[in-house]
């Protein structure tokens, strides 16, 4: 199971690096694949999508990929916003973060067809 861990997280993070996406890929494989529950999927994937960005960030760094005001203004509501939405995770049930990764999931699909 350890190195099946290492293959999910290889391919998560070739996702992050290629699309920054690499959290839509290991919230359901550790669930479906590893059987871990769902919170635990959740903040796990927060951890390891910390180090993996940080490491995709510098290389589109690099290629001058990156809009830092855009960036910075962004983070400033991100911020705010991840730390409500962490909070509210406890008072949320299961079944409605289900359904909300879903819809979010869904609709960024259609999102990215049509588009």
């Amino acid at each position: 199971m350890k190195f099946f861990s290492v293959i999910i997280g290889f391919i998560a993070g070739i996702v992050n690096g290629l699309l920054g996406v690499g959290g839509t890929i290991l919230v359901p494989a550790m669930i479906y694949m590893l059987h871990t529950e769902r919170r635990l999927a959740h903040g796990t994937a927060l951890l390891i999508i910390f180090p993996t960005s940080i490491v995709s960030t510098f290389v589109y760094l690099q290629n001058g990929s990156v809009d830092l005001q855009l960036a910075w203004q962004l983070a400033i509501g991100g911020v705010v916003g991840s730390y409500i939405g962490a909070k509210a995770l406890r008072r949320i049930s299961m079944k409605w973060v289900k359904r909300i990764f879903a819809i979010v999931m869904i609709v960024a699909g259609i999102r990215m067809v049509i588009a």
